[in-house]
């Protein structure tokens, strides 16, 4: 039974003229807006420099890589516990 099905409760979260539905689509559209800047950036400076990325630059090594999976493995004891 979904829970817009109740007598009673009214089933405008499920329509566009809802806030929420339209909150949800321009959260949506800003993240991808926020997205797509980072990729065009990259490839914009990769094109344009032809020292990019710059020396000196921290690049991803498995030592950077190693601290995300440890966070992940604590986070997931944690929440079986």
């Amino acid at each position: 039974m979904h829970a817009s099905d109740r007598p009673g409760l009214d089933h405008a979260d499920c329509r566009p003229e809802s806030a929420g539905w339209w909150g949800v689509w321009i959260i949506m559209l800003g993240d991808a807006t926020a997205f797509i800047s980072l990729v065009f950036g990259f490839f914009f400076y990769w094109t344009t420099r032809s020292d990019f990325p710059p020396a000196g630059s921290q690049r991803l090594t498995p030592s950077t890589q190693e601290p995300a999976p440890s966070v992940l493995r604590f986070e997931t004891v944690q929440r079986q516990s």
